[in-house]
């Protein structure tokens, strides 16, 4: 069977259980396919793994590590292979070959920060924005009028520069009042974002500050494969981020189809904090 993580369409039609099978490209949680959701491959050969007596990976690039990641490439990890090798030993080779000695030269540790002051820092928000309150639920900055919006519970604050319009009620965006706060945010075409609260989004008008009319929907509709419950969503470099507990989703668009491209932790991948 062949893959299709360069987002051909699959063509070997089957019928499994009375029910035919011809394209994994509809399939929107499972599939050899990983334009949606997971990729039965990988987790297969993870299962696989676990059959063969391998345990859990603490490598994130493994194909054992506990978490889901999606890779185009061979998913094996040389650790993944020094774990089969221990168990069962190493493959026979042809002929013995002599030992080589390289000596490894030095690396330099790679630089996190550039030399110089320091640009970007911790600060504390009542200083640069004193008007807004000491929880804050999900903050976006529109790009092109680069207005910043604030949201705490059923409020929200929008700054232009130092000026400040609100608290606003959630109401006067076109929210109603079962939407107890909002999320999160991600930019949708220009001058549009997605607020996002529990399991619905809707599509948000920045020049108007409204959301617009019937574009509620479920947030597993446009993004399968993400938690339902997430406390944060944001975007980062292109790629959306879906926040539940210590783990994140990571989201990449490939040809208008929205797929869970990687899983890690929220302290070590993106907040980059020491493990101990």
């Amino acid at each position: 069977m062949g893959g299709n993580s360069a987002g051909e369409l699959c063509v070997f039609p089957f019928t499994f259980l009375g029910k035919e099978y011809s394209n994994f490209d509809s399939d929107k949680k499972w599939g050899f396919c990983p334009d949606q959701g997971y990729s039965l491959f990988l987790v297969a050969a993870h299962e696989f793994g676990h059959a063969l007596g391998l345990d859990h990976s603490s490598v994130p690039e493994a194909l054992m590590y506990p978490m889901y990641r999606f890779t185009e490439g061979p998913p094996l990890h040389k650790d993944d292979v020094n774990g089969i090798r221990h168990l069962y030993g190493p493959r026979p080779e042809p002929e013995p070959r002599p030992p080589t000695t390289t000596t490894p030269q030095p690396t330099a540790p790679p630089t996190v920060c550039p030399t110089g002051s320091p640009t970007v820092h911790p600060f504390l928000i009542a200083d640069k924005w004193p008007a807004l309150p000491r929880k804050l639920d999900s903050v976006f900055e529109e790009p092109l009028s680069k207005k910043l919006f604030f949201f705490s519970g059923r409020q929200v604050w929008v700054y232009t520069g130092a000026s400040v319009l609100g608290p606003r009620r959630l109401d006067k965006l076109g929210l109603g009042a079962d939407v107890a706060q909002v999320t999160g945010a991600l930019r949708s075409g220009r001058g549009k974002m997605l607020l996002f609260s529990g399991r619905r989004l809707w599509r948000f008008d920045v020049k108007a500050q409204m959301v617009d009319p019937r574009s509620a929907s479920e947030v597993d509709r446009m993004f399968p494969g993400v938690p339902l419950d997430t406390h944060d969503v944001f975007q980062y470099r292109e790629k959306a981020y879906f926040c539940q507990d210590r783990f994140y989703w990571r989201v990449s668009s490939r040809s208008e189809l929205n797929q869970v491209d990687q899983v890690g932790y929220v302290t070590y991948d993106i907040l980059q904090c020491p493990e101990d």
